[in-house]
């Protein structure tokens, strides 16, 4: 196929956020912004399936599951503002917003990067994948969102108080549901307005001088390398180190079944733009997420539910199999399902008949599996959360 054909196949106008910002932001060329739709050349497909996208996004999955864990660890102190025992995803879905939004609007240095390549666009550049696929999908959660809204929900996480009505379930739910979500946006607009102030004042054109087309192919080296290193040293972490060692159990574990998530979730995104009614609608975004909340509402029960809750017996009891339950739900699962992509891909489509639909169909597709599976278990025989990994 001619580079002409393949170019009107990808071309797609800028978004009016994209617009704004170049008006806004002088002087300031655009680069040329171009959304798959379909098979073209490795070099000119955005998604391309060069191995050094693959380790691009492994490296950067790793970064980002093990920061999006500890994060969850850190904030989660007695007396924290938001009250959730298993930890919340609050903080790690803001920064991956944040993270999403400032890369993809650093126009200035991606600009300044396409000069001397043989590329037109940003996401062709295996570190742009990276960041926004590996890290700022592996960062995020939004499996976990809805998870934390459903056991809030249904008192399963109370923070010691019982709810005098089930009608304060409710409130829990879309108070979990507002704030996840108000945040969230708040994120990706800061990060689109930092990169905005940086290109102002000359942050990122001095980022660029020294980040030239060849700089940026060095690092891709070097994270691809990195990459390979990561998946080796986390293994042998598993395989040597003993079973009570902090690290093997909250971080190495997850992190190797984290990456086969992330690289799943990246394979989905070429169904995106694949429905002929409507070409807009993220559907890779959709299954992934569909996915991870489906699988993740059956975990919940192996980990949470109770076997028989007048003896109090658990379903799953023996430590070992309980570490891996685990690290499938936060590796797994916590990687194959974002809520940094479906904030940029609701910022970037034009029309809000277009937002609120996607908003609606993503929220209860992914919703509905975790509420039927879980809530419904809960309802018969009961979840203890108190029950430690």
């Amino acid at each position: 196929m001619k580079t002409d054909e393949i170019h009107q196949q990808l071309d797609v106008p800028p978004t009016k956020q994209e617009v704004e910002t170049a008006r806004q932001v002088k002087p300031l060329r655009m680069p040329h912004f171009i959304r798959a739709r379909g098979i073209a050349n490795v070099e000119e497909a955005p998604y391309s399936k060069r191995y050094i996208v693959i380790l691009q996004i492994v490296f950067f999955t790793i970064l980002g599951t093990i920061s999006r864990l500890a994060m969850i660890r850190l904030t989660n102190y007695e007396g924290a503002y938001i009250n959730y025992s298993l930890g919340t995803c609050l903080w790690c879905n803001f920064t991956s917003c944040f993270v999403l939004g400032l890369c993809n609007n650093l126009f200035t240095f991606w600009s300044s990067v396409l000069k001397g390549s043989n590329k037109t666009n940003m996401k062709q550049f295996a570190m742009h994948t990276g960041i926004t696929f590996g890290f700022c999908g592996a960062f995020s959660s939004l499996a976990a969102l809805l998870v934390e809204a459903t056991f809030k929900a249904d008192n399963i996480v109370s923070g010691g108080y019982n709810a005098s009505s089930r009608g304060y379930g409710a409130t829990e739910f879309f108070g979990v549901i507002f704030v996840q979500m108000g945040v969230c946006v708040l994120g990706y607009l800061l990060g689109k307005d930092t990169a905005a102030l940086l290109d102002i004042f000359k942050g990122t054109a001095l980022l660029a001088r020294y980040w030239k087309y060849r700089n940026v192919r060095i690092a891709e080296n070097i994270f691809a390398a990195l990459g390979l290193l990561g998946i080796i040293g986390n293994i042998l972490a598993v395989g040597l180190l003993p079973l009570s060692n902090s690290y093997k159990k909250h971080y190495a574990i997850p992190v190797l079944l984290g990456i086969p998530g992330s690289l799943l979730r990246f394979h989905l995104s070429w169904m995106n733009g694949a429905l002929s009614l409507a070409d807009w609608f993220p559907l890779g975004t959709l299954v992934s997420n569909m996915c991870s909340t489906t699988i993740m509402g059956a975990l919940n029960i192996l980990l949470y539910g109770y076997y028989d809750k007048a003896e109090g017996t658990m379903i799953v009891t023996v430590p070992v199999q309980r570490i891996v339950v685990k690290a499938f739900e936060t590796g797994f699962c916590g990687c194959l399902s974002s809520i940094a992509s479906v904030m940029n891909e609701l910022y970037n489509l034009d029309h809000p008949v277009q937002r609120y639909t996607y908003s609606f169909i993503t929220f209860l597709c992914c919703w509905l599996p975790i509420f039927i599976i879980g809530s419904a278990y809960n309802w018969t025989r009961g979840f203890n959360t108190d029950y430690g990994v």
